[in-house]
């Protein structure tokens, strides 16, 4: 299961204001998780921010891909 990010969090880290997030993930210029629509009777939607894509979109190299870096370099000296 993925870790989730709030909104207020993910702001700060990306660097902008909440509304400017929420409306980037609204209209899908950022791929960060998903928008819920708001349900009969509410006035605002559900933001899901995950992890691994605040990460990605950072430019932040997960420790899987770090692990999986490693072996491929190690591979590759063995060879030398």
């Amino acid at each position: 299961m993925s870790q989730r990010v709030r909104v207020e969090d993910a702001a700060r880290e990306i660097g902008c204001c909440v509304e400017y997030l929420r409306r980037k993930i609204q209209s899908g210029e950022w791929d960060l998780g998903e928008y819920g629509k708001p349900k009969k009777g509410q006035k605002k939607g559900s933001y899901f921010i995950f992890r691994h894509k605040l990460d990605n979109f950072l430019g932040i190299i997960g420790n899987e891909e770090i692990q999986e870096n490693r072996k491929m370099v190690n591979t590759a000296s063995t060879h030398i």
